[in-house]
């Protein structure tokens, strides 16, 4: 079962939320697109996202027609998806928009590691006009292409290519820039980045795309954990000289720890927000130095997927788990500690109090918890396998049982003979060193007189 859309969840002012690209109008224009649909007799069009010329010529084709932008897309590199850059770009405007005037009055980004197609610096300047960037790029081959994609739009004048792969060090090319942004490679190893190493579930449906990137543009020693730990230890070294120091999150199991981390360096403003699409979500992790944005109440920016209520244990007096537990605070407190002890969880418990009155003091208990690893993926399925193989280990426990009281006490069933003749039934003790025969001729005779109940009595 395919994953429901997550378009209505998209930055309000991407182009693509309420209006989804009209694949018949780009089949009709653009012969590069029409080469890889297919059109079904009832009139669907029909597109192969796993397919990655498929997805290459309709990258081509957005650009070209909702941003007049000609871009090179290499067979053998990275084929960003225009829906999610845009809502990285929008959610950027709205950070920059929150610096005092002054230093960052003219908006300069930085983009690290822009890749082979140059897409945020080129969706950036194209959709602002007074945007300019400074791009990094290590790779030969994709600061070559870069370039050309720059070159071929008109915005040389805009829009730089240094060879360097810290943030530091593009840093030092100019005075002050009002953000950084990076796309950084998901993955520590190969078999991460084909998915035999991570935490995937089997039964769940493959991914109706298909990831074009090379092994330089989508694994790294460490993951993205470690790739925008070097973002944040540069951060330490240019503070204020960069407003918004921003990075995309593939996982989210990497958000909460990357902003503890942030927090522990002494920034002053730490945001995050969703990047929705389609059926694919990302994240986006963004920090400041800039003192003046501490006091400035900004949201995260993004609608939550669902309005989940609070969670909420009922603790009623009496029960077994909490006896008289609504008369001693204490002894919820320990309950519950005791409860999530019991979890695979990191818990960091702080304290505070606050006097209300002359009499009066309110003490409040908080606990921070961190997952120690996915364990709430397919708890329910888990639930399952662990009572059937219970009742499993219930039912062999008894069929053990039984075959133990057959081979050791099965009586000889003799018909007709002795006090028992008015029945038709007789149990005979099983003779010294006759067990085994006994025991056979025991089943013999049940299995016998079972179908010959009648002519017995």
């Amino acid at each position: 079962m395919a994953s429901p859309s997550l378009n209505h969840l998209m930055h309000p002012r991407n182009r693509y939320r309420l209006n989804p690209p009209c694949f018949k109008t780009l089949r009709e224009k653009y012969p590069e697109f029409r080469r890889h649909t297919t059109v079904k007799p009832n009139g669907k069009l029909v597109l192969n996202f796993r397919d990655s010329e498929c997805v290459r010529a309709l990258t081509r084709c957005l650009l070209q027609e909702d941003f007049n932008l000609s871009v090179e897309l290499p067979p053998d590199r990275l084929i960003p998806t225009v829906p999610l850059r845009l809502n990285y770009i929008h959610w950027v405007e709205d950070l920059i928009s929150l610096l005092p005037s002054g230093i960052y009055s003219n908006t300069v980004g930085i983009d690290i590691g822009t890749g082979s197609s140059a897409v945020f610096p080129l969706l950036g300047c194209r959709i602002n006009s007074n945007w300019r960037f400074m791009a990094s790029e290590t790779d030969e081959y994709n600061r070559n292409v870069a370039l050309r994609n720059i070159e071929s739009n008109g915005l040389l004048d805009r829009i730089s290519v240094v060879k360097d792969s810290r943030l530091r060090d593009v840093a030092a090319k100019g005075k002050a820039y009002s953000f950084c942004m990076c796309n950084p490679p998901f993955f520590s190893d190969l078999l991460e980045a084909q998915g035999l190493s991570n935490t995937r579930s089997v039964t769940r449906p493959q991914s109706s795309s298909l990831s074009t990137a090379s092994l330089q543009e989508s694994v790294t020693m460490g993951g993205e954990t470690e790739f925008i730990k070097h973002i944040l230890e540069d951060s330490l070294c240019l503070k204020e000289r960069v407003g918004w120091y921003t990075s995309m999150v593939g996982k989210k199991a990497s958000l909460a720890p990357l902003e503890r981390l942030v927090k522990s360096y002494g920034a002053v403003r730490i945001l995050t927000t969703q990047f929705c699409q389609g059926r694919t979500m990302r994240w986006g992790l963004a920090w400041s130095f800039v003192p003046m944005l501490s006091q400035l109440g900004v949201s995260r920016g993004v609608t939550s997927l669902k309005n989940r209520p609070p969670l909420s244990m009922r603790l009623g007096s009496g029960s077994n788990e909490f006896p008289s537990i609504q008369d001693h605070l204490s002894a919820v407190n320990d309950s519950v500690v005791g409860y999530l002890g019991s979890l695979d969880v990191e818990m960091v418990r702080s304290a505070e109090e606050t006097q209300i009155s002359s009499n009066t003091i309110v003490r409040k208990i908080k606990y921070l918890l961190n997952a120690l690893k996915c364990s709430w993926i397919g708890m329910r399925k888990r639930r399952r396998q662990e009572k059937r193989l219970k009742l499993e280990g219930d039912d062999a426990e008894q069929k053990s049982r039984k075959m133990e009281t057959i081979s050791t006490s099965v009586p000889h069933l003799a018909i007709g003979k002795g006090e028992g003749a008015a029945s038709g039934l007789v149990e005979e003790p099983i003779p010294s060193g006759r067990e085994e025969e006994a025991t056979l001729s025991g089943r013999r005779e049940v299995a016998t007189l079972s179908g010959r109940e009648e002519v017995a009595t």
